[in-house]
């Protein structure tokens, strides 16, 4: 039984008893008019007063409320995140593949060929307009004609002209010279010289008109070149 129903039985009970001693009173007072009723009063009186049965309070019953259970909350279990840690992707390291390597090609011996023909016999490797020291006042080509190892020939024919004009020389005369010596005297106008009966380049650009006078300082000759008297070194080279 719960406190409030508990209550409700107390209250209808103190309910009861109020209705009984209302019911009590009014019956009271209604027979206290009656004349047997007052006899019976006096012989209650005579016989001295009867003590009035001393009613016992019951207890006002205070009805204690049943706590009310509360629920134990089951507490709810904290989830651990686990970490998992990320894997780290790991460098592959490239693959090196070896390009295949193409197999050398067998050198065949080479086949001796002739050597190629120049397109010259002789080449000019040299002109040079002497100094006023090693010209002495002279107005001379002086020519030389060499091979491959700079070893003068002999006989070779070469032409000198001057304009229209030219003149025939040959190498050889002079041994005590060279070889390959041979000079030709200028006076005026420009002169060209090439080896004749040969593929021969042509030495240009010679000649004594040079209105300047160069003085030797070593040995103090003041006209070591002037005008119509200049020298100049020619040399030829067989290209064979």
């Amino acid at each position: 039984m719960t406190g409030q129903q508990k209550l409700i039985l107390v209250g209808l009970g103190l309910s009861v008893l109020m209705i009984y001693g209302l019911f009590y009173l009014v019956l009271s007072s209604e027979l206290s008019g009656d004349a047997h009723f007052v006899r019976a009063e006096a012989m209650v009186v005579a016989q001295g007063p009867s003590p009035l049965p001393t009613r016992t309070l019951r207890p006002t019953f205070t009805s204690t409320p049943t706590p009310t259970e509360t629920p134990t909350s089951t507490p709810t279990p904290t989830v651990t995140s686990t970490f998992t840690p990320i894997p780290t992707d790991t460098p592959i390291p490239p693959t090196h593949t070896p390009k295949p390597v193409a197999p050398k090609p067998t050198q065949a011996p080479p086949t001796p060929t002739d050597a190629p023909v120049p397109d010259m016999d002789y080449r000019v490797v040299k002109v040079r307009r002497l100094s006023a020291c090693e010209n002495h006042g002279n107005h001379n080509i002086y020519i030389n004609v060499i091979d491959k190892d700079r070893n003068g020939i002999p006989w070779v024919k070469l032409w000198v002209s001057w304009g229209p004009d030219g003149a025939e020389l040959e190498t050889g005369h002079k041994p005590e010279m060279g070889d390959g010596y041979v000079d030709f005297p200028m006076f005026k106008g420009t002169h060209t010289v090439e080896v004749v009966n040969a593929r021969s380049e042509i030495a240009q650009g010679i000649t004594p008109d040079i209105p300047v006078a160069e003085r030797c300082e070593d040995t103090g000759e003041e006209l070591g070149n002037s005008l119509y008297h200049y020298s100049y070194e020619v040399v030829f080279q067989r290209t064979y």
